[in-house]
């Protein structure tokens, strides 16, 4: 049978649950119900449950009393209508191929549920078409035809909370497929069986892996025993080990669903519609909209889709093939307005996407979006304005620059090469950060420090080094980008394609290796613990032990605050430890900033070349000959 993906054309719904009288009309085949939690949007796919079903969502029979409209019990009890009180479900039909001689192009079917009956009645428009000529055929035929039209419709029902149960019953359904398209010969051939069943298992097999991105090997009975026992699908977890899918996480399973229901329906024999209630619930973002597209441009081929949801991803009024409509209350019942109707709509109507993104809060959110990019933006503009002083200050030196990335920094360079070498340094040392020692903001640290660097040009008059420290932003800061590479055979230094900026990464002190695993390496910790812990009128820097873990596997077994000086952090102090205790320390105290000094001397001192230095050599050899 060549399947129809529009099967139904409308629905309208009296007297169920919180819908009083609705008809959505211009169904597609993806049709999207949204709108407010407790609003009633799941009410219409349980409907379309009853119908074809003609049970509840939990395949119980209904309880009239618990299915009927409150709305309508309460307008009988005032007595302002008359009549018996009844739940009634009509569909609008596209006919299939397969019944075009039997069956008008267009029809309905109407179920009808009294308060006193447990079946429907069922009811249809069939006789209409037959007396106007447009069915040439009787009306018994035509009902039998109906009868065997119905029965050829298989209508699933997902849920929102998607438990274990409703996993295994789509595994059934799967499992069902799977032995009844096998072609013959089971009985006789379980071999010939096995192979055509493990052909079509590889086949699902890559079906999950191109939708979902995960690996999923199907584990086939090998025994008529197993062939009826059980039925599983087995996927690979982080260490190669084999994971049964019913043990994975709500996410890796929400997202095989789909998948298996659309396996079902390209290879059953019959018409599929699926009524499913929040399919983005426990998926990542990025996965409901590659569910979204899969629907609409795959699934949809195959099996006729109504879905709740409030997800941005499944909502797009510009996309071919879908429906979508808005439920809302007027009182104490759901109605359902179309946003995307192709017949013309009135003026005043408001915009569907305002409308839609209200509802949902959409306009909110984005409101809130826009005041964070606002302050990213404003931030940006005195970064870029701090960046420009910055700059300024370094363009008018006139000799080699090291840059650091705060102003305590500085001092502590200074005070280090006074007490290793005497006097000032034949560089300048500045600091990038043009605000206060204590401002929290991108225009000053390791960001900052890397936009100046990358902001030193070809033509700048000397050299500009920038010292980073070996934290989490100051390694991110260090790493620049493509313009910048190793310099020579220094693994802490980067240099500038123009060879006018260079970046060092900290070095890690010589005495104090454990520092290298450190992610907190500051200027600070070049010092040894004992000097960090000296103070001034009983003020100095403030240390902070970070919690240090043993663990068993996964399993911490104890936790305890660190005592070594690569297990602790700077919390306060920098400014008067800089300026008070650093020239009180004693030259040993210094020993490790040698080692930053040696980095500095490498990239200021030309390299000269083995060729170079003999012709000077040559050259001075001729000098003296002229002058003996």
């Amino acid at each position: 049978m060549r399947k129809n993906p529009n099967l139904i054309n409308s629905v309208e719904v009296k007297y169920f649950r919180s819908i009083n009288s609705q008809r959505i009309r211009e169904c597609k085949p993806v049709n999207i119900i949204t709108g407010s939690n407790d609003i009633g949007k799941s009410n219409l796919l349980r409907a379309l449950n009853l119908f074809f079903n003609e049970k509840d969502e939990h395949g119980a029979d209904i309880v009239f009393r618990d299915e009927f409209s409150h709305s309508r019990l309460d307008a009988v009890r005032r007595e302002s209508v008359k009549g018996r009180q009844f739940i009634q479900i009509e569909v609008e039909f596209n006919c299939q191929d397969s019944f075009q001689k039997t069956l008008p192009p267009r029809f309905k079917v109407r179920k009808t549920w009294y308060r006193d009956s447990k079946t429907p009645n069922l009811g249809h428009d069939l006789e209409r078409h037959i007396a106007q000529g447009s069915l040439q055929t009787t009306k018994n035929k035509a009902e039998g035809s109906l009868q065997r039209f119905l029965n050829s419709i298989v209508f699933t029902y997902l849920p929102a909370i998607k438990d274990r149960s409703i996993f295994q019953a789509v595994l059934s359904d799967l499992q069902s497929v799977l032995f009844e398209s096998s072609s013959g010969g089971f009985a006789n051939d379980i071999e010939r069986f096995s192979g055509e069943l493990e052909g079509q298992a590889q086949e699902l097999r890559q079906a999950f892996f191109d939708i979902t991105g995960v690996d999923a090997r199907i584990s086939l009975p090998s025994t008529y025993a197993e062939l009826f026992r059980a039925f599983n699908i087995k996927t690979s977890g982080s260490f190669e080990e084999s994971v049964s899918l019913d043990n994975r996480g709500d996410g890796v399973r929400v997202r095989f669903l789909p998948a298996i229901l659309n396996y079902i329906a390209e290879r059953s024999p019959k018409l599929h519609v699926w009524g499913i209630e929040e399919p983005e619930n426990s998926m990542e973002y990025k996965r409901a909209f590659e569910l979204a597209n899969a629907m609409t441009s795959s699934y949809c081929q195959n099996a006729q889709i109504f879905l709740t949801t409030h997800s941005p991803a499944f909502i797009d009024l510009t996309r071919e093939g879908q429906s979508i409509y808005m439920a809302k209350r007027e009182g104490g019942d759901t109605i359902f307005t179309h946003l995307n109707s192709a017949k013309k709509q009135k003026v005043s109507q408001e915009d569907p996407e305002m409308l839609i993104a209200d509802e949902l809060g959409h306009i909110k959110l984005m409101n809130d979006l826009h005041e964070k990019l606002q302050a990213r933006l404003a931030a940006a503009e005195e970064a870029e304005r701090h960046l420009a002083a910055a700059m300024e200050e370094v363009n008018k030196l006139n000799r080699p620059v090291l840059l650091t990335e705060g102003k305590t920094d500085v001092l502590i360079l200074i005070e280090a090469w006074k007490k290793l070498r005497g006097g000032t340094p034949p560089f300048e040392i500045k600091s990038c950060n043009v605000l206060g020692e204590q401002e929290k903001t991108d225009a000053a640290g390791a960001a900052q420090l890397a936009m100046c660097l990358r902001s030193i040009m070809a033509d700048h008059q000397h050299s500009v080094i920038g010292l980073f420290d070996r934290d989490i932003d100051g390694i991110k800061g260090w790493n620049l980008d493509a313009n910048f590479g190793k310099f020579e055979t220094y693994d802490d230094v980067k240099v500038s394609k123009n060879k006018k900026a260079y970046a060092i990464r900290l070095p890690v002190p010589e005495k104090v290796p454990d520092l290298e695993k450190s992610s907190h390496h500051c200027v600070e910790f070049m010092f040894p613990i004992d000097a960090l812990k000296k103070t001034v009128e009983d003020k100095g820097l403030r240390l902070r032990g970070l919690p240090v873990e043993t663990r068993c596997g996964n399993t911490v077994i104890t936790t305890i605050q660190g005592t070594e000086i690569w297990q602790m952090i700077v919390d306060d102090g920098k400014k008067w430890f800089a300026e008070k205790v650093v020239p009180t320390l004693p030259v040993e105290d210094f020993e490790a900033f040698e080692q930053v000094f040696s980095l500095i001397d490498a990239i200021l001192t030309p390299k000269v070349e083995p060729e170079q230095q003999a012709a000077e050599t040559a050259d001075e050899v001729v000098s003296e000959d002229i002058f003996a």
